[in-house]
């Protein structure tokens, strides 16, 4: 009889701690592992061009002399005398890009305020303001855009290439 009430004790308390189970709620899915740092020993990423994604900026100012953008989809529906940039994105791994940038003669480009970048002028000819600087760069020459500051790009001649990246934090 003891034998007989200890198991219908354990099938009873199984029958539960399963109907506990059954009334727990979900669990918040686990977060993605973090990728995992790059050293030495890690395959170096090569991201080929046709692997890139491309991002369409519209820029331009409106008659009150506002600086308008419009970017991605919407940059299609800019008005015709917007100047243009196709920025070349290619993902690097670790949250670290390079991107290439085409500016188009005419209206001035502001790029997004953020980190500091590393600038590499590949083609034309561009009249920059950072912050309190002013500056013309061409072809080969090389700048570093400070994250806070105010900035403005205006490509002078048909079409301006630049190349930029993530600098190291300060």
């Amino acid at each position: 009889m003891k034998l007989l009430s200890l198991s219908v004790s354990l099938i009873l308390s199984g029958a539960a701690s399963a109907h506990a189970q059954a009334q727990a709620p979900a669990a918040a899915p686990a977060a993605p592992p973090a990728p995992p740092p790059l050293t030495a020993e890690s395959n170096s990423p090569v991201v080929k061009a046709s692997e890139a994604r491309m991002i369409d900026i519209a820029y331009w100012v409106d008659a009150s002399g506002k600086y308008m953008q419009a970017r991605g989809e919407e940059a299609k529906n800019a008005p015709k005398n917007a100047a243009m940039a196709h920025v070349k994105v290619f993902n690097l791994g670790n949250g670290q890009n390079m991107r290439e940038i085409t500016l188009s003669k005419g209206a001035p480009f502001t790029a997004p305020k953020g980190g500091d970048v590393l600038v590499y002028v590949t083609k034309g000819k561009i009249d920059l303001k950072l912050g309190k600087v002013s500056a013309t760069v061409a072809a080969g020459d090389s700048y570093r855009k400070i994250g806070p500051q105010d900035n403005i790009y205006t490509c002078m001649e048909d079409s301006c290439v630049f190349a930029e990246t993530d600098a190291p934090k300060m």
